[in-house]
C-alpha cells in the first residue's frame, strides 16, 4: 500500500489527474497512477494527435503542456495535476522549427533544455488566461540531474543535486534557500501549505517548518 498525495487530497475533495505526453505503458506511469489514486490519466493516446509525435518518446512538450492546461481546467476544483515532460531526454531531438533556435553549449542536451524551458514559458502564459492560475501553487522539479559542463556536477555530490522550485503567483514564496531537500519532503511541504488537518504518513517533512521540529 501506498500514501499518495492524490489520495490524501481526495480526503479533502481534490480532483487528480496525471499528464505525461508518453506512449501509454511508458515507465508504468499510467498502471502505477491508477494504484496512487489518480482520478485521471493523459498519455499521447488520449492526446490522440500523431502529427505532434517527436517519433521517439512522445508528444513534443510545447505543445502537450498547452493541451495539459486545456484539460486542467476542465478539472473539478479543487485539484491536483501532474506533469512529466520529455522533449529534454535523449535522443535529443527538436521540432523542425526549432532546430537552430536554442545554444548547444557543448552538450548536445542543451537545446533540448531551451525548448522545454521555452515550453514551460508558454504553458504559464497560457494558465495565467485560466481562472484557477491565482490559486495554485506550482512546484517545477526535475527527476534527475544531466549532462553538464560545469564541473560540480562531476562528482556524486552533484550527480544528486537537483533544484525544486514553490511558485505562488500571490508570490507568498519568496528568495533562495540553500536547505537540503529531497523529492519526498515535496508532498508533506505542499500540505503543510494546505493546512492539511488529517492524519498522513510520508517519509520526508515539510521544508516550511524549523528545522528543530522536523523529524529526523
Amino acid at each position: 500500500r501506498t500514501n499518495s498525495l492524490a489520495q490524501v487530497l481526495k480526503q479533502k475533495g481534490y480532483t487528480s489527474a496525471f499528464f505525461h505526453g508518453g506512449k501509454n505503458g511508458t515507465m508504468n506511469f499510467d498502471a502505477y497512477t491508477a494504484s496512487a489514486g489518480f482520478d485521471y490519466y493523459f498519455g499521447m493516446r488520449e492526446y490522440n494527435n500523431d502529427d505532434d509525435f517527436d517519433g521517439s518518446w512522445g508528444i513534443w512538450d510545447e505543445p502537450y503542456l498547452r493541451y495539459c492546461a486545456t484539460e486542467i481546467s476542465k478539472l473539478k476544483t479543487p485539484f491536483l495535476s501532474s506533469i512529466f515532460t520529455l522533449s529534454s531526454h535523449h535522443p535529443f531531438k527538436l521540432p523542425q522549427a526549432y532546430k537552430n533556435t536554442f545554444p548547444k553549449n557543448g552538450l548536445d542536451i542543451a537545446p533540448c533544455i531551451g525548448y522545454t524551458d521555452y515550453a514551460l514559458r508558454q504553458f504559464f502564459y497560457c494558465a495565467q488566461q485560466k481562472p484557477w492560475y491565482k490559486n495554485t501553487l506550482f512546484v517545477i522539479v526535475p527527476d534527475h540531474t544531466a549532462n553538464s559542463n560545469d564541473p560540480f556536477y562531476a562528482n556524486a555530490l552533484g550527480q544528486h543535486a537537483i533544484p525544486i522550485v514553490f511558485f505562488a503567483p500571490d508570490n507568498a514564496f519568496k528568495g533562495h534557500s540553500s536547505t537540503l531537500i529531497q523529492h519526498m519532503d515535496i508532498m508533506p511541504s505542499l500540505l503543510d501549505t494546505l493546512g492539511f488537518d488529517l492524519p498522513f504518513f510520508a517519509f520526508g517533512n515539510s521544508v516550511f517548518k524549523p528545522l528543530k521540529n522536523r523529524m529526523a
